[in-house]
């Protein structure tokens, strides 16, 4: 059955419930389940038919729904393979766990794209009957795949995926690991020189254009201009990227006498979702971005210890002739999001193109780097984890880069 395609018949899945809900059912159901894999030397040469209790067996990766094919080959190899010969119903239920807990080893988002990665190396794998294996993989195969890829795709993003998609599962199986070959890191190497092209960033938001955006749309304050002024000035203040900015709850806001301190749950440096504070002092000033973000609040009707989004989708209601926020607790998409930002710096006469939701972050960061703030209340309030990172974000005015050479005694 060398290179057969994985296939698995279901009836009276034990996910769907009566009403149709997904969830685990009352009692545990057998079902019949016929595979059929690549043959492989470590436990994946499963063509069999079997009856499986998929109470016990499925639910740890019923969770990443698309990729559970990924995870039942990954878990019939190698140590995994031996999970038959634990007999003790405790170590049973250890065991039942700790395939989830080595999943979630990586992020859900890095875990959907490294199981993405490893089903595209799957398939095209399988289109070649001398591939006998996959698990472990051999490096010559894997190199000849990051070879393909290189002819075929564009940048050199989609290679080191791959790289790290194998690389993840082989770790995952406890396997050697072919990615550690010279031979396939080399090629990796070669494809940043030969695939690499520049990287085109957007254009920095000053505090000029924060001002027009008030000017134009601050009056009169609609529910709508007031999300989309404090979108702006809450971005360019905080330094926030925009999924930060998209997963503030009501009830991580805390307004004191001067300032706003907002509550991070989750970001992208912080990976083990601790969850860190962002101050915003209160300016005095028309364009005051905790004095807009206030008026928002309240022209929106959002409560503070509520566990609502605030920023959500906003609908026209004709009969009270006024815009509200919508009732489901949904985040407003960054796709919507760019999209209002755009055609607010179009209808002001820029050129929407140089810009984009990230615009902000680094506005605020280039502002505050040109006035003078220290290095170390810079990074922290960006919080970023790298100086080469930080150092990305900021624009250096004209003034600062001329004092380099006024300085040199010449």
């Amino acid at each position: 059955m060398a290179g057969a395609l994985f296939r698995l018949f279901l009836h009276n899945s034990p996910f769907r419930g009566s009403q149709g809900q997904v969830g685990p059912s009352r009692q545990a159901k057998t079902e019949t389940c016929a595979i059929h894999v690549p043959t492989l030397g470590t436990g994946l040469e499963i063509a069999e038919l079997r009856t499986k209790n998929l109470d016990t067996e499925e639910v740890p990766f019923k969770q990443y729904g698309p990729h559970s094919d990924i995870f039942q080959k990954i878990f019939s190899s190698a140590l995994w393979n031996d999970s038959d010969s634990v007999q003790s119903s405790e170590l049973k239920r250890l065991l039942f766990h700790l395939r989830s807990t080595v999943i979630d080893s990586r992020a859900k988002t890095t875990v959907s794209k490294y199981a993405n990665g490893f089903k595209r190396f799957l398939a095209w794998a399988q289109k070649y009957p001398e591939i006998d294996s996959i698990l472990p993989a051999s490096e010559l195969y894997v190199s000849l795949y990051l070879q393909h890829l290189m002819q075929t795709v564009k940048h050199y993003s989609s290679v080191e995926t791959a790289f790290y998609s194998i690389k993840w599962a082989h770790k995952l199986a406890n396997l050697v690991d072919p990615c550690e070959s010279d031979l396939v890191r080399s090629i990796v190497e070669s494809s940043k020189r030969i695939l690499n092209r520049p990287v085109q960033k957007k254009e920095p938001i000053d505090a000029t254009i924060i001002k027009t955006l008030f000017n134009r749309f601050c009056n009169p304050r609609t529910l709508r201009d007031l999300r989309l002024l404090s979108i702006c000035t809450v971005s360019y203040a905080g330094f926030l990227r925009y999924s930060e900015l998209c997963s503030i709850k009501a009830n991580n806001l805390t307004f004191k006498p001067e300032y706003l301190e907002i509550f991070i749950s989750s970001s992208k440096t912080d990976c083990y979702r601790k969850g860190k504070s962002v101050v915003i002092a209160k300016t005095n000033t028309p364009f005051c971005p905790v004095a807009i973000l206030l008026d928002y609040l309240k022209a929106g009707d959002i409560v503070l210890t509520s566990d609502m989004y605030i920023f959500r989708s906003i609908v026209y209601v004709k009969k009270y002739n006024k815009f509200v926020l919508r009732k489901n607790n949904a985040k407003l998409s960054y796709t919507r999001a760019r999209e209002i930002v755009k055609a607010a710096l179009s209808f002001i006469g820029l050129d929407a193109k140089l810009f984009g939701l990230h615009s902000f972050r680094s506005g605020g960061a280039s502002a505050a780097a040109n006035n003078g703030i220290s290095d170390r209340l810079f990074k922290a309030h960006g919080r970023w984890k790298t100086e080469n990172a930080k150092d990305g974000y900021i624009a250096d005015n004209l003034d600062k880069r001329l004092s380099v050479s006024r300085k040199l005694g010449i």
